[in-house]
């Protein structure tokens, strides 16, 4: 063989090489990130949440240490309406100090809406307008 032959055989060997670490690199499973102390390891923004919080069911006003399905569905539509894909909360129906960061970003948003906002809460008739779409927004 010529020198120009394995110089061409080479490159091939190392072009299918680097092929198959970049195919193997593109399928390979997703790397498991440790959860955030405090948390129960879900998915950011993933509506899959623990079903013994999200079971709950909280009173109101939603706040800091607040429990259960109805603050599943608030970090659900935090998601989707206020932090739009950038740092997504757990669902995981546990409201802390994000879900509470994230709340406060509410009126920001929606500067035109009229209920009820004390800072850092959610109180009933804002839970109840999101649930209704009346907001133009649904979970």
């Amino acid at each position: 063989m010529k020198r120009q032959d394995w110089i061409w055989l080479i490159g091939g060997v190392v072009a299918a090489s680097g092929l198959g670490v970049l195919v193997y690199y593109l399928n390979r499973p997703a790397k498991a990130v440790a959860a955030p102390q405090g948390s129960t390891g879900t998915t950011p923004g993933s509506a899959s949440a623990p079903k013994g919080l999200c079971a709950l069911s909280a009173t109101f006003p939603l706040k800091v240490g607040s429990k259960g399905g109805q603050v599943c569905k608030l970090q659900d539509w935090l998601n989707k309406n206020v932090l739009l894909s950038v740092e997504l909360l757990d669902v995981d129906g546990d409201f802390g100090p994000l879900t509470q960061a994230a709340v406060n970003k509410i009126p920001a948003k929606f500067p035109n809406w009229s209920g009820t906002y004390i800072s850092g809460q959610v109180q009933k008739d804002f839970y109840d307008t999101l649930i209704d779409g009346g907001l133009g927004l649904t979970l």
